[in-house]
């Protein structure tokens, strides 16, 4: 007997008034059924093979006292029989690349080879399960959604069925061999699911876990049961709307809607077809009749006043069933005046069937949650109840780091709050099919799922999920994907729903898929979830094999840290041989535990709700757009500050209410910003000079941000929805010099600086005001303000106490310097700063400042950094070989840089040190060269011509760390890349030198910040030395940027390590100072629009600056 199609939560219940009983119903609705049981606790047995498998097994008389206990739902290699075979997204495919290149693993080998069963594991389940008399006068079916692995099923020693894996909801009867009292129920699981050749289906994409993953349930329908609903959902006209009369709603005590209940939820008319199986299980023939009802989902309810939905039934249902078949029927209606289901209001209603005899008694009552909505694609846009959306996308893999595929309710849930926040309301489902938890909460919270599966699975997938308002779109996987194949599904499964338009990025030519590939017109999609991760000592701790798991992956090779406790297992674990240093592993948005890595405020930047943008002709006018179609944007709160250099200057805050859908708000701001732009601004005052003085940059930036005024359910008060910076002025005035001392006016000033929009407000008062018709949302913003001391330093930097220093006189700088030339070195400089030149590298490889030596090594040039997860993926670090060359890769770049010698000298006052070096990747030499015109100044210029396109060039150095802290202005607080800067803002920072580091699973590039002004370290003492770029300003007076980080590990020890455990604690960090890098993220065709190209000739210059504790 096959497995035959299911709904998800379609339960039986006694009667109508059973399953509203109570005010409050459990979330989703989902009342418990007396005819429900989930069955959790089994006994377990893994046999490594066929040969292995106890003969009689199946047999009640079998004895499995000695057996485990297992908890299910859970694979087996989570509950410590082994470890999947892979953990990297799309693996299918990655294996063909492997492939090719002959680099696959015996592991890789055996999935792609094998074709006979005989060696697989298989897992065997044993329950009992007591049925009682009235149990088995009812219609008693097995009912699962998640066994991977090809399995047979058996009751009391009788085989049930033999299916291929299960992903979806189905179910089989078993009332043939149930019994009352204990009966057994068993189930034999193989490691694998094959073809009718014997080959493992690779489509499956599980990662090569196996078992019984979701919750496995006894159902105990009547002998009349209604079952697979189906229900296609259309818009409905309001000329067709006003020729229709309401039908009766059949209860004296009815409520419905009012439209005016809530004018933020759009509303409209929609055309219900319900149709479902009948099947008589008696051996008589049977009357019937279904009672439809409709009613709006809440958490609470008055028993007395039921939220009904008004409906307009067109065609209602009764007949008769012969004994021991089955039939379909169908029951249509038009729901009037409701709620539409969108991702910002996701409203939902419960349909309620009830089933009756020829004397209207009730045999059944059935209830199904769902959503009014419409789904389309009109060229090539997405429409959703006729508005156009975009799909801000992530591709969503049901993972979990302890239960591997087996995911609990509070991890779905995690991951939805988290989406929610960055503003992604769509996730494509990757791999196999989703489980109910993870729908139901799409449904309840909002988010829009393109169903994703294979072709095998996609009928199975349509029966199941049809009814989950948040599934907007049918998909088929890239991998393995054959349009006439897949073609043939979709148009079988259009008879069953023609609602939602169909999807497949691999279908360039658009035979079957209703949408070109993202990123299009209907939105983008931002790459995997989450991390591909298991928890490695909870999975060690569940060890019930008696020897190291990584045994029990096929031809693996074992390497002695197999057995360390490590943080994660990654993919790059279960690699064998070569492979395992160049793998990449399954790394996505957020790590296993759900923390977010760098690249997720970047993407809650791109997906932010709320448009900020300033007028064309006045930079302190600003229009705020909500941009979502459906919702009203959340009450905020509007705080705003201009910065000089990242100190607060002005600022302001007021509320603003919420936005209607596509609504507006303009707002004016009280910024005086020419004041700042003319000398002598200060007026005196020695706070703000100081300020000007020690800021390391003199940009005048507006900053808004927007802030939750109240909590919501997927954020706090205070959480930041949106911001917006714009520089105003590259360069405010000196306010120690006044214009008429500098000989310029003050319209000169401002009309260079931020242009002629500030002419304007020269001689008014700017008030603040909202220009809105319905004069809503009024921002408060404080006047013009003297700037207190207490925020000369900027809001972003958190100082720690043990860097306070008190306050100093200021000294003359001493220009006079003396050369002091040693055996191994030279030293320049006085008693007070000094630099030191190493002899056999031909660098600086000490700079002490007061007391403080900021170096623990040398200057050298820079051209590696270590690759990105996505680099390893695609192999983007390895460069071309020829026949004349060896290198591999950019890190043998790195290692090839030989000094080739040195020369210096002193010509008119200023101290020259040139160094010389060698690599193959070069055209010529790498000149260095450093220059010191005054004790307190270092100049440090590089000069090469390269042969390849580079991945960055500049410096790098290991620095001291104990007590050292990095401040710079230029953008954070988190990292920045040219592609990827959109979520952080211009300030200034500050952080401890070992604490700019972001960890992953495995080590790979990170936290460079880009668009730097001046970055400077500071001992705790005071000292500090301080690094610009060299050059003019360009044409908009913006001074010249550059990119840097500071790392606790090298580049070549990250590479060369699988897990942060294993990097070496250094006793120093490694500043990398780059005029450029390459950007982060992957293009069609792998090159850089930066200048980074080869065979052109590069010279820049770093400008150091040391200032001693006393000034």
């Amino acid at each position: 007997m096959d497995f035959e199609y299911a709904n998800d939560g379609f339960l039986p219940y006694e009667s109508f008034d059973y399953i509203y009983k109570d005010r409050k119903l459990p979330e989703f609705g989902e009342v418990e059924s007396p005819y429900l049981r989930e069955i959790q606790t089994w006994k377990f047995f893994l046999a490594n093979g066929e040969g292995e498998v106890p003969f009689g097994f199946e047999s009640a008389s079998y004895d499995d006292s000695d057996w485990d206990l297992i908890n299910v739902p859970s694979t087996w290699q989570t509950e410590g029989y082994g470890l999947p075979q892979n953990l990297l997204y799309n693996y299918p495919e990655e294996l063909e690349k492997i492939a090719k290149r002959g680099e696959e693993s015996i592991s890789d080998k055996y999935l792609v080879h094998s074709t006979s069963a005989d060696s697989d594991e298989l897992g065997i389940y044993r329950a009992s399960v007591v049925f009682s008399p009235e149990d088995i006068d009812r219609a008693l079916y097995l009912e699962v959604s998640g066994i991977c692995g090809s399995f047979n099923v058996y009751l009391n020693g009788e085989l049930q069925s033999e299916s291929r894996s299960v992903l979806t909801h189905k179910r089989i009867l078993l009332s043939g061999s149930a019994r009352p009292g204990v009966n057994l129920l068993t189930i034999i699981v193989s490691r694998w699911d094959r073809d009718k050749n014997g080959k493992i289906i690779k489509e499956l994409m599980n990662y090569g876990f196996s078992g019984i993953f979701r919750p496995i349930y006894i159902v105990a329908e009547p002998l009349l049961e209604i079952s697979n609903l189906h229900l296609k959902i259309s818009n409905v006209p309001e000329a067709y709307v006003d020729q229709l009369a309401l039908s009766d709603p059949n209860s004296k005590d009815l409520v419905v809607h009012n439209e005016n209940n809530n004018g933020k939820i759009t509303r409209g008319n929609y055309q219900v077809r319900a149709d479902f199986r009948i099947r008589n299980h008696t051996d008589y023939m049977m009357p019937y009749a279904v009672r439809v009802s409709v009613m709006e989902a809440r958490s609470e309810y008055d028993p007395y006043k039921l939220p009904y939905a008004k409906i307009n039934m067109q065609t209602g249902v009764s007949g008769t069933i012969d004994a021991n078949s089955e039939t379909r029927d169908t029951s249509e209606f038009v729901a009037l005046d409701v709620a539409q289901w969108t991702d910002a209001t996701p409203v939902q209603y419960d349909i309620i069937l009830e089933l009756l005899d020829s004397e209207n008694r009730i045999i059944c009552v059935k209830k199904r949650r769902f959503g009014f909505r419409s789904t389309e694609v009109i060229l090539d846009k997405f429409n959703i109840n006729d508005k156009t959306l975009p799909l801000k996308l992530v591709k969503y893999y049901e993972f979990d780091p302890q239960g591997g595929i087996s995911v609990p309710m509070d991890r779905f849930r995690q991951d939805i709050i988290l989406m929610k926040r960055c503003g992604i309301n769509g996730i494509i489902s990757q791999g196999f099919p989703l489980g109910e938890d993870m729908l139901n909460l799409c449904d309840e919270y909002g988010i829009y799922v393109i169903a994703c599966a294979d072709k095998r699975y996609m009928a199975d997938y349509v029966e199941c999920c049809m009814n989950h308002p948040s599934v907007i779109m049918w998909s088929f996987n890239d991998y393995g994907f054959d349009a006439v194949e897949c073609g043939k599904v979709k148009s079988k499964l259009q008879v069953i729903d023609d609602t939602r338009p169909w999807y497949c990025a691999a279908d360039a030519q658009k035979k079957v898929s209703d949408l070109s590939a993202f990123p299009n017109e209907a939105g983008v999609v931002f790459g995997p979830w989450e991390d591909l991760c298991l928890d490695r000592k909870y999975i060690f701790e569940k060890n019930k094999i008696g020897k190291n798991l990584f045994e029990t992956v096929p031809g693996r090779t074992r390497f002695p840290d197999d057995s360390a406790m490590y943080k994660w297992i990654h993919h790059a674990d279960l690699v064998g041989g070569k492979m395992k240093e160049n793998s990449s592993i399954g790394q996505g948005i957020v790590d296993a535990d759900r923390n977010p890595h760098p690249i997720y405020m970047d993407i809650k930047k791109q997906c932010q709700g709320i448009s900020i943008f300033a007028s064309p002709d006045d930079a302190t006018t600003l229009t705020m757009r909500n941009m979502h179609p459906f919702a009203y944007s959340p009450e905020t709160v509007l705080e705003w500050k201009v910065l000089l250099g990242g100190n607060t200057i002005m600022s302001g805050k007021g509320n603003i209410n919420e936005i209607e859908p596509y609504g507006m708000r303009t707002l004016r701001f009280p910024l005086n910003i020419q004041k700042y732009l003319e000398d002598g601004w200060a007026e005196g005052r020695p706070e703000l000079i100081e300020m000007y003085m020690s800021a390391l940059s003199h940009e005048i930036v507006f900053d808004i941000s927007l802030k939750l005024a109240k909590d919501t359910y997927y954020a706090s008060e205070g959480y930041e929805v949106a911001f917006y910076q714009d520089v105003l002025s590259a360069q405010s005035g000196n306010p120690a010099v006044s214009s008429v001392e500098s000989g310029k006016s003050a319209s000169d000033s401002a009309q260079a600086l931020i242009g002629a929009s500030v002419s304007k407000y020269q001689d008014k008062k700017i008030v603040p005001q909202i220009e809105a018709p319905d004069n809503d949302g009024v921002l408060t913003v404080m006047d013009e303000m003297a700037v207190p001391e207490e925020i000369m330093i900027a809001d972003a930097v958190n100082i720690p106490d043990e860097f306070v220093t008190e306050e100093t006189d200021v000294t003359d700088l001493i220009n006079e310097f003396s050369i002091e030339a040693l055996p191994k070195a030279l030293k320049v400089g006085n008693d007070d700063m000094k630099i030191t030149f190493d002899r056999d590298t031909g660098a600086v490889c000490g700079i002490k400042v007061g007391d403080t030596e900021f170096l623990k090594g040398s200057f050298m040039p820079s051209f590696y950094r270590c690759p990105s997860n996505i680099d390893r993926t695609d192999r983007s670090f390895v460069l071309a070989k020829t026949i004349f060359s060896k290198e591999s890769d950019y890190e043998q770049i790195q290692q090839s840089i030989e000094f080739a010698g040195c020369s210096y000298g002193l010509k008119d006052g200023v101290f020259t040190f040139i160094s010389r070096y060698k690599s193959f990747a070069m055209k010529g030499e790498i000149l260095v060269a450093y220059e010191v015109p005054a004790s307190d100044e270092l100049n440090i210029t590089l000069s090469f011509t390269p042969k390849y396109d580079m991945v960055r060039y500049g410096f790098r150095v290991p620095v001291n760390k104990d007590r050292i802290l990095c401040t710079w202005y230029g953008r954070g607080p988190g990292e920045s890349y040219y592609d990827r800067k959109n979520a952080t803002r211009l300030g200034v920072y500050a952080a401890g030198v070992d604490k700019i580091y972001h960890p992953y699973a495995r080590p790979s590039e990170n936290s460079s910040h880009c668009d730097t002004e001046a970055m400077q370290l500071s001992s705790a003492d005071g000292d500090l030395i301080r690094f610009k770029r060299a050059g003019e300003l360009d044409s908009n007076n913006e001074a010249p940027k550059f990119e840097f980080t500071v790392l606790p590990f090298t580049p070549e020890q990250m590479n060369e390590s699988l897990h942060e455990e294993l990097l070496m604690q250094n006793d120093f960090c490694e500043l990398f100072l780059d005029f450029c890098t390459k950007e982060i993220e992957r293009t069609s065709t792998n090159s850089t629009s930066l200048p980074l190209k080869k065979n052109v000739a590069y010279k820049e210059t770093f400008k150091v600056k040391f200032i001693g504790r006393n000034g």
